[in-house]
């Protein structure tokens, strides 16, 4: 096992490297991930810290795809005052980072601000995890770049 820090995960990633099984190691308080090599990108498996159930997740495939995703859980960490590593892909904001319906209020409004954007109600409804998050922000600026 291999214990990283955000710098030491994006290291990772810029290598072709991602987290296959991440959860949270009692005696270093500090979440863990196994690591591999993918060549093809096109997604990973998550465990979740809190319970034995895997999630397939998605991995994003282009350096676009990851800065966005990394301004996006910027944005979780600077409004909701979370540490970098509570801030993954199976997170839900509610539940895991202890948000209410304002910060999450917030949370959209400076994600429309950012990326130029307009997330509707409809679609917020639905976001339940900030992978959730990250889809619907690649999703609309794909779709904003092909009517330009």
């Amino acid at each position: 096992m291999i214990v990283l820090d955000e710098k030491q995960l994006r290291t990772l990633a810029e290598q072709g490297k991602f987290p296959v099984y991440l959860y949270w190691d009692v005696v270093k308080k500090k979440f863990c991930f196994d690591v591999v090599k993918r060549s093809d990108a096109v997604g990973s498996i998550w465990k979740n810290p809190f319970s034995e159930a895997k999630v397939e997740t998605f991995v994003p495939t282009d350096l676009a795809e990851q800065e966005i995703c990394r301004k996006v859980n910027d944005i979780f960490e600077q409004k909701l005052q979370v540490y970098p590593e509570q801030v993954v892909p199976s997170a839900a904001p509610y539940f895991d980072l202890g948000a209410d319906s304002l910060d999450m209020v917030e949370v959209i409004m400076t994600l429309e601000k950012t990326f130029g954007i307009k997330i509707s109600d409809t679609e917020a409804e639905k976001l339940r995890t900030v992978e959730d998050f990250q889809r619907i922000c690649i999703r609309l600026l794909a779709e904003k770049k092909s009517t330009k």
